[in-house]
C-alpha cells in the first residue's frame, strides 16, 4: 500500500488529334476548375481547423505529428503487456520536476540561476505544450505525462478556466482529487488517452516512486486515480506561487527509497483575479512567479547532487508544461545526467532541432527505467528527445529557443488574416474572368463604340469599349495578376530565408517580403524566353513551387516552420515531411510542370519522350512525398500515383478506360503499402506513423482508422468559417460561373471575341495538347488526396487556389498568342 509521507519527508495531326481527344473533357474540366477555385474560401477555416475546431480535427492534425498513425491513440489500457512481463533491469533513476507557464524568454542567469545552471549542464529545448484546446492547463500537461497523449481537463467558468491543483484530503492522501472528472473529460475527447498508464507501469513493475505535490500525483496516478508510490503534499495555488521551503529534504528522503521522484513546483499563471488583488504588476508578478520556481528547482537539484554529484545514475528532467495563461507559449524543457551531452533537444516526432512535444515525455521518463515494456503500446506515441550534443554555450542555446519561439508567436496571428485574403483575391481573379468571358461586357463594349449609347450608361459602356479595344493589354495584365496570385504560396516560404520576425514590425516586414518574392517569380514566369509559350508561365510558377518544397522537405523543412501555409509550432501539428497542406501545392505543380515539360515534347514529335518525362517527374515526386525519412505522407502517394499515370496514358495517346483507371487506383494503394511496410520493418522508435499504420493493421484496428479519417474529414464542415465558405462557393459558382461554363464548350466565340479574335475557347487544346489532361490529372489528385487524408477539403481547396490561377494564365497566354497572329495578318490594327 502507498505510504504517505509529512510536508518534509506532383507530326502537328498527331498533335490535333489528341488535342480534340483531350477537348472531350474540357467541359468537365472547367466547370470543376471555376468550382474548385472557389474551395479557397474554406482555407482560413483550415487554418483554424487545429486551434479551435473540435476534437476530432485536431486528432487529425495530430497524428501527424507523432511517431505513430492516430489510430493507435483509440488503444485502451487493455492493450498494456502482460502483467509478468518483466522491466529491464536498471538502478537508473530519473527525477522529473515539472512546471508551467515558464518559457525560455524567462530565463536568464541573474534572474533565474538554478534553471540558467542545469541548462548549462544539459540539453535544452522548447516544450511544444499544445494539449486538447487553444491553451493548455496545468492539469493537461500533467495528464500529458501520465498518458503519453494529449489529455484535457474541463475547462471552469470563472476568471482562470483551469482547475488549480489541490493536495488529497486527509481521509483519503492517495486519492488524486477530482480524478472522476479528469476520467470523464478525457473520455469526451477523440485522441484515445488512458490516463494513469504511467503509474499502472509503475505499480506492475514494483518501480518505488514518490510523488511530491498535486501535479506530480496526477502524473503517477494509476487508472483508478490512487498514487503509485508515496505522496507527499506541497502548499497548492498558483497566484502566487507558494513556496515549498521544506522541498530540499522531500526530494532527499524521496531519493533514498524511490527510482522515480516526480516533482510539482508550481504552475506560473498570468491571470489576474480580482479577489486575490495584489500591488504588483502582471509582469512583476509572472518574473516573481518565475523566480519562486526556479528556487523550487535549486532546492530539488541541491538534493540530487548531495546523493549523485556527477548524476551517474540519475536523469533530471525539467519541463514547463502549461501555458501561463489565455496565450500560447512554448515551455522550458532541460534533460541532463546519465551521459546526457550538453547540446539542443530534439525528438524523432518533430524532427526539428529544438522542438520536443509534450508527448515525448512519457518515452523519455520510461527509457532509463526499463517501463517501455510494461507500458501500453499505445502510449508510446512519442519519442524520448535526444541531445544534439553541441557543446554551444547555454546563452547561445537559450537564444536560439527564444528566437524559435519568437518566429511562431509572430507567424501565428497572421495566418487566419493571410488565408482569408489570400481567398479573397483568388474570388477577385474568378470574378474577372467570369466578366471577361461574358456577353454583357461584350455588348457593353459594342454599345460603347456606337455612336449613340444608350442614356444613362454612357460611363459603363465607355469604359467597357474601352477595355475591349485593348484586349493585348487586358490579357497581359490579366497573366500577370493569375501568375503572381498562384506565386503566393511558394513566396510565403521563400519569405522565411529572412528574419522578419526579429524587427519592430514584423508584420510588415513579412509582407514586404512575400511581395518581393511574388513580384521576382511572376517577373521571371511572364519574361523572355518563355512567355510565349503556352505553358510556359504556369511551368515557371509550378517549377518554381515544386523546388523549392522539395529542396525544403528534403532538407528538413525549415522553410516551413511557422511560415504562413506551412508547419505551426504553436498548433503542435506536424513539424516534418510534406503535410495536407504542403502535399497540395506540391501535387498541383508536379503534376503541371510534368505537363509542360510532355506537352513541349510531343508538339515537337518526341511523343515517347514526352511520356518518359512525365514517368521520371511522377516517380521523383512520389518517392519524394512518400518516402518514410522525406515526406512521410501516408496520404500522398494514393493521389499523385493515378494522376501521373493518368497523365502519362494520355501522352502515349492511350484511350483511357474504366480498367485502366481501376489499375492506376491500385497501383497508388501498392505504393503507399510498400512505403508504409518499408518504415514499419524500421526499429520502433524510428518509425513515422507510415509504419505504425502497417502495426495497427496487423493489430486488427484497420476498420477504425478508416472510420476516424471520415469522421475527421466532415467534422471540418462544423467550423462556422467553412459553413460561411460552402454558401460563397454555391453563390460564385452559380452566377459568375455560368459565362465560363458557356465558353468552354460554344463552337463560336461571339460573347468574347474580343479576346480570342474569334476562335472559340476550346481550340486552347490544339495549341496545348496536355493541357486540359493536365487540369483533370491535377483535380484527380486533389481530390483523392481530400478523400484519403482527415483535413476536410482543405488539400482541395489549396490545391485549386494555385491550379486556376495557372489555368487563367495559360488560357491568357495561349489568347495573347492569337492576338499576335491577328496583328500580323491584318496590319495596323491592335
Amino acid at each position: 500500500m502507498p505510504r504517505t509521507l509529512m510536508p518534509s519527508a506532383l507530326a502537328p495531326r498527331r498533335i490535333v488529334s489528341l488535342g480534340r481527344r483531350a477537348a472531350r473533357v474540357t467541359r468537365a474540366a472547367a466547370v470543376l476548375a471555376a468550382a474548385g477555385v472557389v474551395f479557397s474560401t474554406v482555407a482560413p477555416a483550415a487554418a483554424y481547423a487545429s486551434a479551435a475546431a473540435p476534437a476530432a480535427v485536431q486528432d487529425a492534425a495530430a497524428h501527424d505529428a507523432t511517431t505513430r498513425h492516430a489510430s493507435s491513440q483509440q488503444a485502451g489500457p487493455q492493450q498494456a503487456a502482460s502483467p509478468q512481463a518483466a522491466p529491464q533491469q536498471t538502478d537508473d533513476r530519473v527525477v522529473v520536476v515539472g512546471t508551467g507557464g515558464v518559457s525560455w524568454a524567462d530565463i536568464s542567469a541573474e534572474a533565474t540561476p538554478a534553471t540558467w545552471a542545469v541548462a548549462e549542464q544539459g540539453g535544452v529545448g522548447n516544450l511544444v505544450v499544445r494539449s486538447v484546446r487553444s491553451t493548455t492547463c496545468p492539469a493537461d500537461g500533467w495528464l500529458a505525462l501520465s498518458s503519453g497523449k494529449r489529455a484535457a481537463d474541463y475547462r471552469g467558468e470563472g476568471v482562470d478556466p483551469c482547475r488549480v491543483l489541490t493536495n488529497p484530503t486527509d481521509a483519503d492522501p492517495t486519492s488524486v482529487p477530482g480524478w472522476d472528472e479528469y476520467e470523464s473529460a478525457v473520455e469526451s475527447q477523440s485522441y484515445g488517452a488512458a490516463i494513469g498508464s504511467l503509474g499502472d507501469a509503475v505499480q506492475t513493475a514494483g518501480l518505488a516512486a514518490t510523488a511530491i505535490g498535486p501535479g506530480a500525483m496526477i502524473a503517477l496516478a494509476t487508472s483508478d486515480g490512487t498514487v503509485a508510490g508515496d505522496v507527499v503534499p506541497l502548499p497548492v495555488g498558483t497566484r502566487p506561487v507558494p513556496r515549498a521551503d521544506a522541498l530540499r529534504l522531500d526530494v532527499a528522503a524521496a531519493l533514498e527509497a524511490s527510482r522515480l521522484v516526480v516533482v510539482d513546483a508550481g504552475s506560473v499563471r498570468d491571470i489576474v483575479d480580482p479577489a486575490q488583488p495584489t500591488e504588483l504588476t502582471r509582469s512583476e508578478q509572472h518574473a516573481a512567479d518565475v523566480a519562486t520556481v526556479d528556487g523550487h528547482l535549486a532546492a530539488v537539484m541541491e538534493a540530487v547532487l548531495a546523493d549523485d554529484p556527477d548524476l551517474e545514475r540519475t536523469t533530471v528532467v525539467v519541463a514547463s508544461m502549461a501555458d501561463p495563461g489565455r496565450t500560447s507559449r512554448m515551455g522550458t524543457l532541460v534533460v541532463l545526467g546519465d551521459g546526457t551531452p550538453v547540446g539542443t533537444l530534439m525528438s524523432h516526432s518533430t524532427r526539428q532541432p529544438g522542438y520536443v512535444q509534450t508527448t515525448d515525455l512519457l518515452p523519455l521518463v520510461a527509457a532509463p527505467l526499463g517501463l517501455r515494456d510494461v507500458l501500453p503500446r499505445s502510449t508510446l506515441v512519442g519519442t524520448a528527445p535526444t541531445s544534439d550534443a553541441s557543446g554551444a554555450p547555454v546563452s547561445e542555446r537559450v537564444d536560439a529557443l527564444v528566437d524559435a519561439e519568437d518566429h511562431a508567436r509572430s507567424t501565428y496571428p497572421l495566418v487566419g488574416t493571410f488565408f482569408t485574403l489570400f481567398c479573397i483575391v483568388n474570388l477577385l481573379l474568378f470574378a474577372t474572368v467570369g466578366l471577361a468571358f461574358s456577353r454583357w461586357l461584350g455588348a457593353a463594349g459594342a454599345r460603347g463604340r456606337s455612336t449613340r449609347p444608350a442614356a444613362g450608361r454612357r460611363g459603363i459602356d465607355s469604359a467597357a469599349a474601352r477595355l475591349t479595344a485593348r484586349p493585348r493589354g487586358s490579357l497581359a495584365v490579366l497573366r500577370a495578376a493569375a501568375v503572381a496570385v498562384a506565386a503566393v504560396p511558394v513566396a510565403t516560404m521563400l519569405a522565411n530565408l529572412v528574419p522578419w520576425w526579429r524587427v519592430s514590425a514584423p508584420s510588415l516586414a513579412l509582407t514586404g517580403l512575400v511581395v518581393a518574392w511574388v513580384a521576382v517569380v511572376t517577373a521571371a514566369a511572364v519574361l523572355p524566353p518563355w512567355k510565349r509559350q503556352v505553358f510556359g508561365p504556369a511551368a515557371v510558377v509550378a517549377a518554381v513551387t515544386a523546388v523549392v518544397l522539395a529542396v525544403d522537405v528534403a532538407t528538413g523543412a525549415r522553410l516551413q516552420v511557422s511560415g504562413l501555409m506551412g508547419i505551426q509550432p504553436m498548433v503542435a501539428g506536424r513539424f516534418y515531411g510534406f503535410n495536407n497542406t504542403s502535399f497540395a501545392l506540391f501535387a498541383t505543380s508536379t503534376i503541371v510542370l510534368a505537363a509542360s515539360i510532355g506537352d513541349a515534347l510531343i508538339r515537337h514529335g518526341h511523343r515517347r519522350w514526352a511520356v518518359v518525362s512525365i514517368a521520371t517527374t511522377g516517380v521523383v515526386a512520389v518517392l519524394l512525398n512518400g518516402s518514410p525519412s522525406i515526406g512521410a505522407d501516408f496520404g500522398g502517394p494514393p493521389a499523385t500515383v493515378p494522376a501521373f499515370c493518368l497523365l502519362a496514358l494520355v501522352a502515349a495517346g492511350v484511350r483511357v478506360t474504366w480498367r485502366k483507371v481501376l489499375a492506376v487506383l491500385a497501383a497508388g494503394v501498392v505504393v503507399v503499402s510498400l512505403f508504409a511496410v518499408v518504415d514499419w520493418l524500421r526499429p520502433p522508435d524510428q518509425r513515422t506513423h507510415l509504419g505504425a499504420f502497417v502495426d495497427d493493421t496487423l493489430d486488427g484496428e484497420l476498420w477504425g482508422i478508416l472510420l476516424r479519417k471520415i469522421g475527421a474529414n466532415f467534422s471540418t464542415l462544423s467550423n462556422p468559417l467553412t459553413l460561411v465558405a460552402v454558401g460563397g462557393i454555391l453563390l460564385v459558382v452559380i452566377v459568375v460561373g455560368r459565362p465560363l461554363r458557356a465558353a468552354t464548350v460554344a463552337d463560336d466565340a461571339d460573347a468574347y471575341a474580343w479576346l480570342t479574335r474569334g476562335t472559340p475557347l476550346k481550340q486552347v487544346s490544339d495549341a496545348a495538347p496536355l493541357f486540359v489532361p493536365a487540369v483533370v490529372c491535377t483535380v484527380v489528385a486533389l481530390v483523392i488526396g481530400t478523400l484519403v487524408n482527415d483535413s476536410g477539403i482543405v488539400i482541395l481547396a489549396v490545391g485549386m487556389s494555385v491550379l486556376v490561377p495557372v489555368v487563367t494564365a495559360t488560357y491568357a497566354t495561349w489568347m495573347l498568342g492569337l492576338q499576335r497572329e491577328h496583328t500580323l495578318q491584318v496590319p495596323g490594327r491592335v
